[in-house]
């Protein structure tokens, strides 16, 4: 099980550093969904105080995606592209094409690019007043579609 609390004291210092950390968390449910549900708990402001939070109808598409897509989320890693199956190599790292400051009350948006979409994708990341740490307040963007992973035996016509 990994220490959340720990990686994010050690990693948090940066909206780009947290980002990377929640991506690190949607990767592990495949693997062990109950440490990525609690890291992803975490790492997320709407999250913090509902143990049941993965259970709700309100977060069903997220799930899902986690659950059957994760290479949605390998998508942000750079190098990940449809003809590599979104590989996101030990190691990586974030894809981050800007970070822009605050223009309303959802917070910091640092936009990603995708291997798999034309456009960055925000997340909003608001930073603790007491820790210092920045924490994703807003990330319905991080988990829309991407374009299929390609298949290298498939048969393909020119």
């Amino acid at each position: 099980m990994t220490d959340w609390i720990q990686e994010h004291a050690a990693a948090g210092a940066t909206p780009e550093a947290t980002v990377r950390l929640w991506l690190q968390a949607a990767l592990t449910w495949g693997t062990d969904k109950a440490d990525a549900a609690a890291g992803l708990q975490r790492l997320t402001i709407p999250l913090m105080k509902d143990d049941t939070w993965h259970k709700r109808p309100s977060y069903g598409t997220f799930v899902e995606r986690l659950r059957d897509q994760p290479h949605i989320f390998r998508s942000y890693a750079q190098g990940a592209a449809p003809d590599n199956a979104y590989a996101a190599p030990e190691g990586w790292t974030l894809n981050v094409h800007e970070v822009k400051e605050p223009r309303d009350d959802r917070g910091t948006a640092v936009f990603l690019t995708s291997g798999g979409a034309d456009t960055p994708r925000p997340l909003y990341l608001k930073q603790s007043s007491k820790t210092g740490l920045w924490f994703v307040n807003a990330f319905a963007n991080a988990y829309l579609g991407v374009r299929p992973m390609v298949d290298p035996d498939a048969e393909t016509f020119f």
